[in-house]
């Protein structure tokens, strides 16, 4: 796999299938667990995460997560299939039974190649003449 990519998780670990715990470790995700919202925000301090999973009953920290991590994508994971009510700081809502082997390896999966997806190129904020110089030193390198 390419990049390790970082998950912080805000929930009580038994709260989520370790059927899914296993298929974001084997997506190569590390995964980071807090389970109050106190914790993840010190978390959040410290580190950049690629995203926030927060479980269903931490729904109500999302807000102030959001403040601490602004361009984070925060996710909430339901396996109910009832409305859920808007809350503030959710980006997305992963409504999908995690104890289904399949389903679990899917939702990793995607989870990884959208993170990878959105994800800035490694010499994307340098500018255009430094890209392009850095951009024919390999091109140099490849012909030789």
């Amino acid at each position: 796999m390419s990049a390790r990519l970082t998950l912080l998780l805000l929930c009580d670990p038994s709260e989520l299938p370790s059927l899914f715990l296993a298929a974001l470790a084997a997506a190569d995700f590390q995964l980071l667990f807090a389970q109050h919202v106190e914790h993840a925000t010190s978390i959040l301090s410290s580190l950049i995460v690629d995203a926030i999973l927060i479980g269903l009953g931490s729904a109500l920290g999302a807000a102030e997560l959001k403040r601490a991590a602004p361009r984070t994508p925060t996710i909430l994971l339901s396996s109910e299939s009832r409305a859920l009510d808007a809350q503030g700081g959710i980006d997305s809502v992963c409504r999908a039974d995690l104890k289904d082997e399949v389903v679990a390896r899917a939702v990793a999966v995607f989870f990884r190649q959208s993170l990878l997806l959105g994800r800035p190129q490694k010499n994307a904020l340098l500018p255009r003449e430094k890209r392009d110089r850095i951009a024919s030193g390999a091109r140099q390198q490849v012909a030789i």
